[in-house]
């Protein structure tokens, strides 16, 4: 194609004539299809990563630039037709993928699962959570609420049939809850204030009489703490995120140390350890 092309830019200093430019012309036009079709036959594999952390192939077959509008487009519909991309979810999807740490699972973090996590099924766009959500507060089987300072919620949509997806935010202030948790929430408000006991306890400086209760202690807790090291296969990194540290993802006493040790052999292994270490620069760490 690059060759038809020079000759036919270079026409006028070939001095062709009429017959010549429009032969050059047509095998540009024909090299340049051969070029789109050869393309097409050659990147034909889709690779992504199953639920266990391996590689599920997707052979396309034999596609042509006639298939499709583009090869996206085609990658699309196969990944479609195979049940690995979906346009939209039922709120029955997230109930049973609902992370069992979450009693609150914010909304960013939930779009993030599914752009993260092989465990769950691919979505064209994230904006299709939004009408997942609002089906769920339709139907009663999901709530969407933001969390109030002093405890409880703010706002509060539940079996809201007002309540529309552009009401839906993606951030780490608003969350979703299951139906059960909002039936009892709900109640929650509904139920009279249990009145506060202000009468202060006798004090005795002598031994307790029989049947008296004893002080309660008003030593604070230890504060809780997690803490980690080891060992972790490249198949597991996902999994270890998804289970393990998304429930402190926000919390800014979460402190990562990574350590990476790598001794590629064979061709290019050179090649990678320079490209992984521009891959570092561009991230801003220390080398």
């Amino acid at each position: 194609m690059l060759a038809w092309q020079a000759i036919f830019s270079e026409g006028a200093g070939l001095r062709l004539e009429d017959e010549q430019k429009e032969q050059v012309k047509s095998s540009l036009d024909r090299a340049k299809h051969d070029l789109i079709e050869a393309v097409w036959r050659t990147y034909k594999h889709v690779l992504l990563l199953d639920k266990e952390g391996n590689f599920k192939v997707t052979d396309l077959g034999l596609p042509n630039s006639s298939q499709e509008t583009s090869m996206v487009a085609l990658i699309l519909r196969n990944l479609k037709t195979d049940g690995d991309l979906l346009d939209a979810i039922a709120p029955g999807y997230l109930l049973r993928n609902w992370p069992n740490a979450f009693v609150e699972w914010s909304t960013k973090s939930l779009r993030d699962a599914f752009f993260a996590s092989p465990q769950l099924v691919r979505l064209v766009q994230a904006d299709a959570l939004k009408d997942t959500i609002a089906r769920g507060v339709h139907e009663g089987t999901l709530a969407y609420v933001g969390k109030k300072p002093g405890g409880g919620y703010d706002p509060f949509h539940f079996e809201d049939g007002g309540f529309n997806a552009a009401s839906v935010e993606f951030t780490d202030d608003m969350f979703i809850i299951k139906d059960e948790v909002a039936e009892e929430y709900r109640k929650s408000l509904e139920r009279p204030p249990v009145p506060a006991d202000v009468t202060p306890a006798p004090i005795s400086t002598g031994p307790l009489d029989p049947g008296t209760p004893p002080p309660v202690s008003t030593e604070p807790s230890a504060p809780a703490r997690f803490s980690w090291g080891g060992n972790i296969t490249p198949g597991k990194w996902m999994n270890f995120y998804m289970k393990v540290l998304t429930r402190f993802a926000n919390d800014p006493t979460l402190r990562l140390t990574l350590k990476v040790e790598v001794a590629p052999t064979g061709a290019g292994a050179e090649q990678k350890v320079q490209e992984a270490e521009a891959a570092i620069k561009e991230l801003g760490l220390e080398e």
